[in-house]
């Protein structure tokens, strides 16, 4: 049982309650997900069991995607439905073309601050606990990507839209960002995600699905597809099991792809992954490195 099960996430539930409930379903010895969905928020939670959980560091850089329903005029502190509401305007003043001149604004790179309900941490202390404990800290703000944002439906006070971006993006701050700019304030009411990286919602099964043992697992060579592979035969398998680098004399004559300095590759015995690898030089280098130069560093290394 290494691979990766997709789950659609209900609301009302934190990411990890939902793992941890799955791991006592399956009997799991570790489990985890590969991003943190709002307790609020429902949809795409890809969760790692056992070995995979080893490759959860190189399974959260992809592109998520979203839709979002959001309520114009009302602020709340937690930019959702959850939070205490912190102001009220007019907002039946607002076109939908004037939504979607605003919204188009947000393509592109974009500057955002954590909001204070997250769980990104300052000086080593989650925010939501600093804000349930009534305390407010400076937040350095940090540049994410919005591939694509779109209006799907507008009937005031409500709107939804869709949006496409970088890991770590608050969709909750793009809401409220969305409301200052139009001068009405706005928060989130519903969040949904669509998308995380090659796992879509067609992937996903309800916890309960899960617990009945209706559900597939998706092999580690699968969720991996996406970084270079390098096949090996004999006794080098067996050096990569115990955590040996890779050296150019030990990869004379293997079949190697291109690769530039700090690469991520998979190792590979027929089949079977062996480890995760960042590459220590370029591949146009090979051939003038010396026989016990190292060309592959293991960062993970699977049983």
């Amino acid at each position: 049982m290494d691979g990766v099960v997709v789950l659609d996430k209900p609301r009302g539930c934190t990411s990890a309650q939902i793992v941890n409930r799955m791991k006592k379903a399956l009997g799991a010895k570790k489990a985890g997900h590969t991003g943190t969905l709002d307790p609020f928020a429902t949809g795409v939670l890809p969760v790692c069991l056992n070995q995979a959980t080893k490759a959860i560091p190189y399974l959260g850089d992809h592109i998520k995607e979203y839709e979002a329903e959001m309520i114009l005029g009302v602020s709340t502190d937690t930019m959702d439905d959850t939070g205490t509401v912190t102001g009220r305007a007019d907002a039946e003043h607002i076109g939908r073309k004037d939504l979607e001149e605003v919204i188009e604004g947000f393509e592109g790179e974009i500057m955002q601050v954590p909001p204070m309900y997250s769980a990104a941490k300052v000086s080593g202390t989650k925010l939501y606990a600093l804000a349930r404990a009534g305390k407010e800290v400076q937040r350095k703000s940090k540049r994410v990507t919005i591939e694509e944002i779109k209006l799907l439906d507008f009937s005031c006070p409500k709107a939804t839209f869709y949006v496409r971006c970088s890991r770590g993006t608050y969709v909750r701050v793009i809401a409220s960002d969305i409301g200052g700019k139009l001068g009405c304030g706005a928060h989130l009411c519903g969040l949904r995600r669509l998308r995380s990286g090659q796992f879509t919602l067609s992937d996903a099964r309800r916890i309960e699905d899960v617990e009945s043992g209706n559900f597939s697992i998706v092999p580690l060579e699968r969720v991996l597809s996406g970084y270079p592979r390098v096949y090996l035969e004999g006794r080098i398998c067996e050096s990569v099991r115990n955590g040996i680098p890779l050296s150019r004399g030990s990869l004379l004559g293997v079949e190697l792809p291109e690769f530039k300095n700090r690469d991520i590759i998979t190792i590979f015995c027929r089949k079977t992954i062996l480890s995760i690898c960042e590459t220590k030089t370029d591949s146009d280098e090979f051939e003038y490195m010396e026989d016990k130069d190292i060309v592959f560093r293991h960062l993970r290394v699977f049983n």
